[in-house]
């Protein structure tokens, strides 16, 4: 079992670097700015989970259309998949705008539409335990 303990220091990290990323005084892409901490938080709850977690960047969905921004593999499997989004932007269709909401961005919606498509996870653990 987890120790929680471990679990929320690896998130006070994660927003404490997401807030010296976001309030540094140069210019910079919001989301990019969570790649990194985003990485470590995985890796760092994933080694509290006693797994070896990977999140690696832009990797294309198998028979589908886009490009999330990671895979995430546990015991060299693939768990899942992951988009970031700025802070404050979140993932509602409505809220798209520019090539966003012209249909060009269809990673977005594809990944709105799967999620609504999942009502429950599988039987078992979807980190490979």
């Amino acid at each position: 079992m987890a120790d929680e303990r471990l679990i929320l220091v690896a998130l006070q990290k994660f927003a404490d670097s997401v807030t010296r990323k976001m309030t540094a005084m140069a210019s910079g892409e919001p989301e990019n700015q969570l790649r990194a901490p985003f990485e470590n938080l995985i890796q760092d709850v994933g080694k509290s989970l006693g797994l070896k977690v990977v999140a690696k960047g832009e990797s294309k969905l198998p028979d589908r259309l886009g490009k999330p921004d990671y895979a995430i593999l546990s015991a060299k499997l693939l768990a899942g998949f992951t988009e970031l989004k700025a802070p404050g932007f979140g993932a509602r269709p409505e809220r798209f705008r520019g090539h966003k909401a012209d249909g060009k961005d269809t990673l977005g919606k594809r990944m709105i539409d799967v999620s609504q498509e999942v009502s429950s996870p599988p039987a078992g653990n979807l980190l490979g335990q």
